[in-house]
């Protein structure tokens, strides 16, 4: 079933910013040190995933006012690149962090009062009337 704006439906679980820093914390990893653990020789080539959202339960009524897609995860790295001199110049030397990939998913939003908006997945829904 594909729910159209203003279907009133009740949710099981909605989506939420997840916390970076307890993240990393879980990781071993102070967060401050983030950077220099990405650049060390052990993470050469290697990644690290984190996830943007999670999903909490909840128990309530509200409207479908939305329909969005929302980042899931994603994999950053570290990006090392000596300048390489040619016959046009030279290019940047690059030294950076950078998002590898991210996972998608798309979210309704269901309006639950009139200030909160929550974002719900498709499977979390169910159709009152």
């Amino acid at each position: 079933m594909k729910y159209e704006l203003g279907d009133k439906v009740k949710i099981s679980k909605c989506w939420k910013p997840a916390d970076f820093c307890e993240q990393v914390e879980k990781m071993g990893i102070e967060v401050i040190k983030l950077d220099e653990y990405l650049r060390s020789d052990e993470m050469a080539g290697d990644t690290l995933e984190f996830e943007k959202n999670e999903k909490v339960p909840t128990a309530e009524n509200g409207i479908i006012v939305g329909v969005r897609q929302i980042k899931i995860k994603y994999k950053i790295w570290h990006l090392y690149q000596e300048s390489i001199d040619t016959d046009f110049g030279s290019t940047p030397e690059v030294d950076r962090i950078e998002q590898e990939s991210a996972k998608y998913e798309k979210v309704y939003l269901v309006a639950t009062n009139l200030t909160c908006i929550r974002k719900v997945s498709f499977e979390d829904i169910q159709f009152i009337g």
